[in-house]
């Protein structure tokens, strides 16, 4: 381990990874007291990120304190293309002490499995999964009802969304859930779209709302342009209310976004193909309450939190075994 810190020190900026280094010692050294305390047998660590926590836990697996650990591992700790530096920090030493990672997309299992061959045997994928809140309210009308749900920052490009609206024909409302860094900017160019636009901010809201206030609002089509994606959960909640579903393939999308669910874009979807594909949605089958029913059977059959979660539990049994 030292001679990984010292390499990775060496290759980054030494007092930035110094201080993160220091981060992790000292929760690890708060998880190491909680392990005496509790005195837990028969228990299964469990990161669900493949970052800090999975960094913090093969230090403890590395000193013997725990037996093993498992993690899961979707878009930003996984592929090394999302790292400042273009590597993530200590990642051959979680794979060295980490049972097995769980990818969330099979995308992301065959990135591992490519960039880490001697680790392959680890690798798995798992899929993520949603709790069934039935379907939503389906009352189409003459204006377009568009949903996204995304942090306001630029790997999202909600600005491409918003270009895209000023070439729209047909009447459109637009509502959004999430806020960051980029809201007033998103909030100003949004301000100088033409009048058959118009634009709600919901802002952050807790899950519960969000999830009530999608089941009881009619929308046609949720949207996501983000250039990076692990497998969005975002998603996962859209379609299993028989939304489709227009996005561009990034990561993992192209698992969830395809002729069953809506519309897959090429990742450089450029500002005059999205605007037609929105002006031309009520042409399209996936204005159809047929469509949505399909969109929804492939919740079920792919993605219910129910068939998947019991299937990772499965795989974790099954592994102790």
């Amino acid at each position: 381990m030292k001679e990984n810190f010292f390499k990775t020190c060496l290759k980054n900026n030494f007092k930035q990874t110094f201080s993160y280094l220091l981060r992790l010692i000292f929760k690890s050294h708060l998880l190491k007291e909680w392990i005496s305390k509790s005195n837990v047998n028969d228990v299964i660590y469990y990161s669900y990120w493949f970052d800090d926590w999975a960094t913090i836990l093969s230090v403890l697996k590395f000193k013997k304190l725990i037996p093993d650990f498992i993690s899961r591992a979707h878009g930003f700790d996984l592929y090394n293309y999302r790292s400042n530096s273009g590597k993530i920090k200590f990642r051959k030493f979680q794979l060295e002490n980490v049972r097995n990672i769980f990818a969330v997309s099979k995308d992301g299992e065959a990135y591992l499995k490519q960039t880490f061959p001697k680790y392959k045997e680890k690798v798995m994928q798992s899929y993520l999964g949603t709790r069934d809140f039935g379907v939503s309210l389906f009352k189409p009308t003459k204006t377009l009802k568009i949903l996204t749900i995304s942090n306001l920052y630029h790997l999202k490009r909600i600005q491409l969304l918003v270009e895209a609206l000023k070439y729209v024909r047909i009447n459109v409302e637009w509502t959004h859930f999430g806020d960051g860094e980029l809201l007033d900017e998103i909030k100003n160019l949004s301000s100088e779209l033409p009048k058959n636009i118009t634009c709600n901010f919901m802002g952050h809201r807790a899950n519960k709302f969000l999830l009530n206030h999608i089941k009881n609002h009619h929308f046609d089509v949720f949207i996501n342009i983000s250039k990076f994606e692990g497998l969005p959960v975002s998603i996962i909640e859209a379609i299993s209310f028989g939304i489709p579903v227009f996005a561009t393939d990034a990561g993992g999308t192209k698992e969830i976004v395809n002729s069953f669910t809506g519309m897959l874009f090429k990742n450089d979807i450029d500002v005059k193909s999205l605007s037609l594909s929105i002006d031309s949605f009520f042409d399209s089958e996936f204005a159809q309450s047929e469509f949505r029913f399909q969109v929804r059977e492939f919740w079920l059959e792919n993605f219910s939190a129910d068939k998947n979660y019991t299937n990772f539990l499965k795989k974790i049994i099954f592994r102790i075994r």
